[in-house]
């Protein structure tokens, strides 16, 4: 039976979602090109998915990415976009699945009419049809996550994963703000590891400009991961510099991100397995590389 590249995307479910050239050109000829991309994913395709892991190397891409679950942001989010297709979607005519294949169409248009007019050229960019296949298994999960920032290695273009600059691999390493959901992979590395939690500042401070803030007393208990029974002692968290808004100011949540506080260890433990894996797929990759993938890049 033939298989189906095509698939519905469906809310929380995950999905290796890639595409190439037309012909297998070119696609991404600078790393603007590859910039903009990425810029117009994060406006056009991150209000409704979870990116896990992605690479974009210069002829196709690859992403695993989570279908959101709908909610009341997420409607308002699709309010904002203002076309026909999201006005269906609302108004219940259309599925889920049919909005964000409109979505994925907005980002490929953009983008291929913005490279043609950098590159003159002219007629389309990228293959019509995009892949979506679902991730039905925690090993084929695990899989993607490493194929897909292995891209590199696999077409000689880098000898080390950190040494391309277009994949997610690198922001593994890093603590900089990321549309990936880096945190909640670590975690898949090491179930006692939790990612920072949203504390919501509001009610807690809202003090005239200008005015100092003495440190506030948080207890995190309930809200870090820790070893069952273990008693968390309150911390003080300095709220001086994170919030000083008008009094009646509605203020936004924060994310503090505390690690360093409870917990160091458990992230620890979930990287180092994290690049452990990473290793030994790179080590292991004829035997495990293109276990189910189509040979079109």
């Amino acid at each position: 039976m033939r298989f189906d590249y095509w698939q519905k995307l469906e809310p929380n479910c995950f999905y290796h979602i890639y595409n190439r050239g037309i012909n297998k050109e070119t696609i991404f000829k600078t790393d603007e090109n590859m910039k903009f991309f990425l810029k117009r994913w994060k406006e056009l395709i991150s209000p409704y998915l979870d990116v896990a892991a992605f690479c974009l190397m210069p002829n196709h891409f690859h992403f695993l990415a989570r279908v959101k679950p709908m909610t009341d942001e997420i409607k308002a989010a699709v309010k904002k976009e203002g076309t026909v297709r999201a006005e269906k979607f609302l108004e219940g005519q259309i599925n889920h699945n049919d909005f964000l294949e409109d979505q994925f169409k907005r980002l490929f248009q953009s983008y291929a009419l913005a490279f043609n007019k950098q590159q003159g050229r002219t007629g389309s960019l990228l293959q019509k049809r995009f892949k979506r296949v679902g991730v039905n298994s925690e090993f084929k999960l695990w899989h993607l996550l490493a194929y897909i920032h292995h891209n590199p290695i696999h077409h000689r273009f880098r000898a080390r994963y950190e040494d391309w600059g277009f994949s997610s691999y690198n922001t593994y390493l890093s603590e900089s703000p990321t549309m990936v959901i880096r945190e909640e992979v670590l975690s898949w590395f090491e179930p006692r590891y939790e990612a920072p939690r949203l504390l919501n500042l509001e009610g807690l401070v809202n003090v005239d400009p200008g005015a100092v803030l003495e440190p506030r007393l948080l207890n995190l208990e309930g809200l870090v991961n820790v070893d069952p029974g273990a008693v968390v002692e309150p911390r003080l968290l300095n709220l001086e510099g994170l919030v000083n808004v008008d009094p009646g100011a509605v203020v936004e949540p924060r994310l503090l991100n505390l690690e360093g506080l409870v917990n160091v260890d458990h992230r620890k433990t979930a990287l180092q397995r994290f690049l452990k894996y990473h290793e030994e797929f790179k080590l292991n990759y004829k035997e495990m590389g293109d276990y189910y993938l189509d040979d079109e890049e």
